[in-house]
């Protein structure tokens, strides 16, 4: 005899755009068909939990916080009881204030979501156990000190959401990504812990722009297969990144191209990059990348460049500790590399696929310019670069190499140092490639 066992699985629910519609039984095919309205764009989901709580406001009849918290004013719900199932937020200007409470699901569904909404604020929330902790697709909206652990994917920025803030989230734990960015603008990612993802990255940004991150630690995202990323930069441009830590995770930073942009003209700045499996960041199809001032160190390659990676510009890292310092592909030759410290790396501190001079012809005074290239970890009576030794050809080469950590910071040309430093003022200015300031898009540095 065959056994119906429909009666024995789950109901499952249909949502659109955050509301129940319909609750249904999988046949014994595992086929189920609907009639959908066609008239507008809807976002519809299988979920296996029934309901969800709505937020309209406290004068809207049609509002649902009752019972589970109350309104401090028109616009302002504040939870007072846990709940097990999701929220949905149906207006604008909205805040929703968890009071540290628990918003926890079934594995499945989004545990906040809101769709096409401006002006929401959410805080104090702990959230677990959905498909999306948080799910948004709106503007001028601001995640704030919530806890967003073991869900499917943190927080997921929907496609054509623009100026958002997260800000000082814990979202640790969740299986695929910690914080995901798809086709939106004016994103601030600030001060957010994001610990092991097991899946994909940490922070996972696609074909974006005006990207703004700084001051997270992004620890422990180590894929089980791949290759992803503390940070992840899928066809990111005009974006700034500074003050960030990514450790211990696949790869510090990886920056390539998406599927409408290849990443250009990013900032990557005064970072703590160290004890990455593979790279410290990896650089495949990408184009003028100012990377400065980081400290990138205990990695497999420190610096990768790949896959038609030119026009980039490094100066003032600190790469260390490495197997290679900086690893360049016979396809990506023509980078700028200057000003940076590299040194006790394992194997080679510069490997390159072909002909290549490190350094920069910098303008030290009005039309007068000389090429100024890295320290290698050498001092004074030792030579300051060797060909083949530092690097793995002769033809890899720093011609203007320097005879102390960080000379040009006191003025000192290269070439072994003749003086003490405490002797020789700076007497130099240069117009130097690319850094921030507080903001993050001041282009002009004077050293």
């Amino acid at each position: 005899p065959v056994t119906d066992t429909t009666q024995t699985r789950p109901p499952i629910y249909r949502h659109q755009n955050g509301v129940m519609f319909e609750q249904f039984n999988l046949a014994g095919n595992n086929i189920y068909i609907y009639a959908q309205d066609l008239d507008k764009p809807y976002h519809v989901y299988l979920s296996l939990i029934s309901g969800t709580i709505e937020l309209w406001g406290r004068d809207d009849i049609k509002d649902q916080l009752n019972g589970f918290g109350i309104w401090t004013d028109a616009t302002h719900a504040k939870l007072t009881t846990d709940l097990l199932t999701g929220i949905v937020i149906q207006a604008d200007n909205i805040t929703l204030d968890g009071n540290g409470h628990y918003i926890t699901g079934a594995g499945s569904g989004y545990g906040v979501y809101m769709w096409q909404k401006s002006g929401v604020t959410i805080k104090n929330c702990n959230i677990s156990n959905f498909s999306r902790g948080i799910l948004m697709y709106c503007s001028n909206s601001i995640v704030d000190h919530n806890i967003i652990n073991s869900n499917f994917a943190g927080v997921e920025v929907y496609y054509g959401s623009s100026d958002i803030i997260i800000n000082e989230n814990e979202i640790n734990f969740n299986k695929w990504v910690g914080i995901l960015v798809e086709q939106s603008n004016n994103i601030t990612i600030t001060n957010n812990t994001v610990y092991s993802t097991t899946l994909w990255s940490g922070i996972y940004l696609v074909d974006s722009q005006r990207i703004s991150a700084s001051g997270n630690t992004v620890m422990y995202c180590q894929p089980i297969s791949g290759s992803p990323a503390g940070f992840d930069l899928s066809g990111v441009i005009n974006s700034y990144f500074g003050n960030n830590k990514s450790i211990s995770n696949t790869a510090g930073f990886m920056i390539r191209p998406g599927g409408i942009y290849k990443s250009e003209n990013n900032i990557i700045h005064d970072n703590i990059i160290d004890s990455n499996k593979y790279y410290g960041i990896i650089l495949s199809q990408s184009s003028t990348q100012t990377i400065s001032s980081n400290v990138i160190s205990g990695s497999s390659i420190g610096i990768l460049l790949t896959g038609v990676s030119n026009g980039n510009t490094f100066f003032d890292n600190d790469i260390f500790s490495n197997a290679y310092g900086i690893s360049v592909s016979g396809d990506s030759l023509t980078n700028t590399i200057y000003h940076n410290n590299i040194y006790n790396n394992r194997l080679r501190q510069v490997y390159a696929g072909g002909s290549i001079t490190l350094g920069y012809n910098v303008e030290i005074s009005p039309g007068v310019y000389r090429w100024e290239g890295n320290w290698w970890g050498r001092g004074p009576d030792e030579p300051l670069f060797i060909r083949g030794v530092d690097s793995n050809a002769t033809n890899v080469v720093d011609s203007a190499p320097y005879g102390m950590q960080d000379a040009w910071e006191y003025g000192y040309p290269p070439g072994p140092i003749t003086a003490p430093v405490d002797t020789i003022a700076p007497t130099t200015t240069a117009t130097l490639k690319p850094l921030p300031n507080a903001d993050g898009w001041n282009k002009t540095a004077v050293m």
